[in-house]
């Protein structure tokens, strides 16, 4: 003889059981006799198609890599910074259509070195290659990101202004920002 307890529980195993199986049911049934959908387009947009070689400034999206850099002293040598200067920085940039080679080409990460004037405001200033990467087009975007440094630590009373530092540069991931 059972209990109470299990018949209950048998019961309810039976309910659960059909109830699951007509759900299961019921959707093949909707599924099967519903009409199918397609996508339409709205009627007032048109949609262009334009090759990516057509578009004068390509966009694109680059991660790259200051390490600490290595500031002149006007007695002559550099004093490198320690690792805690080190800055990671992701933007958008339009780069002309011809580069796009220069980056599905070159394997990451791609390092360079570029000389900075840093004002007594903080604002770097590109003032030459160091180390290329070895691409024209490279060296151009990781340019970009190295004129939009802004030292907020620099000039110091121990590095007065104007500062002349080697900043080692590293492109770590780019890809097309749209």
């Amino acid at each position: 003889m059972r209990s109470r307890s299990e018949e209950l529980r048998a019961r309810n195993r039976r309910i659960f059981a059909i109830s699951y199986l007509v759900a299961a049911l019921l959707l093949v049934v909707i599924f099967v006799s519903a009409p199918g959908f397609r996508v339409q387009p709205v009627p007032s947009t048109e949609v262009e198609h334009v090759h990516a070689a057509a578009i004068p400034d390509w966009p694109l999206f680059g991660q790259v890599l200051f390490g600490p850099p290595r500031i002149r002293t006007t007695d002559g040598p550099t004093r490198e910074e320690p690792d805690a200067r080190t800055l990671e920085v992701g933007r958008v940039y339009n780069m002309p259509s011809d580069c796009k080679d220069a980056f599905l080409t070159e394997s990451l990460p791609i390092s360079g070195e570029v000389r900075l004037h840093v004002a007594a405001t903080g604002k770097a200033d590109l003032v030459e290659w160091t180390e290329s990467t070895g691409s024209p087009c490279v060296d151009r975007f990781i340019g970009q990101f190295a004129a939009a440094l802004h030292y907020e630590w620099l000039p110091s009373d121990r590095f007065p202004p104007p500062v002349d530092l080697i900043q080692p540069v590293r492109l770590l991931d780019v890809a097309e920002a749209f």
